[in-house]
């Protein structure tokens, strides 16, 4: 590994995921997008994993004082970061889940105890998501307290199966613009307020006229200041990419894709 490599992408990817409230990830199917999603979720409740694991290290290690162990699972609650992943039209994967940290037990049981997955199956449609968001955003159902971060999977689907039951060209817009006003600006203010993380997994779509894949809806979701994450395979070099968008640089670095996780390669 070459360490100077490896600092480098660490201090950007640090800086860059604490600098954005909204980060996109997007690419074709297999790439590992729900698994870097995964990823994301740790890295932005890792500062709870650790007050949590110091906190048992400390009530294991005291012997003048004793509390009891529910008790002290309380006083952590009360002030521990939480997870929200929207199951939009992907289940969350249980197994791959417990893949990618069964080797880690603090993160483990923390994440597993402190991630609310809703809703209990995936949305039905477009309008169930919407819904769902909307209730979200507008705080109309019992959420957990100290939000860190929202995760949906994939915010895409459902839309882009709407917008192909339309053929006039101004219902399609009408469409896109009112999910857009209507759900995600609400979402994106809601989650600004509340010093929340949004991350955003999208489908992609093919360009004519750059002669590639971008994420799907780019125009709308364009607009907006985000750290946006391409996953690719170059086929030149048979190897999977990972670029990073942030305001109009692009910083790229391979990587693969193992059954604990997106890894950046290094050699």
């Amino acid at each position: 590994m070459d360490s100077k490599k490896f600092s480098i992408h660490q201090k950007l990817i640090n800086e860059l995921l604490g600098r954005f409230s909204v980060i996109n990830i997007y690419g074709k199917s297999g790439m590992g997008k729900s698994t870097y999603g995964l990823q994301l979720l740790k890295f932005f409740l890792e500062p709870s994993i650790s007050v949590a694991k110091s906190k048992i290290q400390m009530h294991f290690k005291s012997e003048s004082i004793y509390k009891h162990p529910e008790m002290e699972e309380l006083e952590v609650n009360e002030v521990m970061a939480y997870a929200i992943w929207i199951q939009a039209s992907e289940l969350f994967s249980k197994n791959r889940f417990i893949t990618l940290f069964k080797d880690q037990p603090n993160a483990f049981d923390y994440m597993q105890n402190h991630t609310l997955i809703l809703p209990k199956g995936t949305c039905k449609d477009y309008y169930q998501m919407s819904i769902l968001l909307n209730k979200l955003s507008g705080q109309e159902m019992v959420l957990p307290p100290n939000i860190a971060v929202i995760v949906i999977d994939n915010i895409s689907h459902h839309l882009r199966f709407e917008i192909g039951k339309v053929e006039d060209v101004q219902l399609t817009v009408s469409l896109l613009d009112d999910f857009f006003d209507s759900v995600m600006m609400p979402l994106f203010f809601f989650c600004g307020s509340q010093k929340i993380k949004l991350v955003l997994i999208h489908e992609v779509s093919y360009n004519p006229k750059q002669n590639k894949t971008i994420m799907f809806n780019h125009n709308l979701f364009g607009n907006i200041k985000a750290f946006n994450i391409e996953l690719v395979q170059e086929t030149n070099i048979k190897q999977k990419v990972i670029n990073y968008h942030f305001y109009d640089r692009t910083a790229s670095f391979r990587y693969e894709l193992t059954s604990k996780g997106l890894h950046i390669l290094f050699r």
